[in-house]
């Protein structure tokens, strides 16, 4: 959580987002409503932005039970 503090972090998931609700992650259905979101989050361009995907993020992020 110490990460989502310091950064944007953008979870492309089908996990309702209220699971989400304590952290400052930013979820979303679809790939590219992550771009819609990451581009709001850079004041409209993702030009220059620094990004990591993780297409298994299941397996790299603590799970919370």
């Amino acid at each position: 959580s110490d990460t989502a503090e310091r950064y944007n972090m953008i979870l492309v998931t089908e996990i309702p987002a209220e699971k989400f609700k304590n952290t400052k992650i930013h979820v979303v259905k679809t790939l590219d409503e992550a771009i819609r979101v990451a581009k709001e989050l850079n004041d409209g361009s993702i030009d220059d932005m620094k990004v990591a995907l993780l297409p298994h993020g299941a397996n790299t992020l603590p799970k919370y039970r």
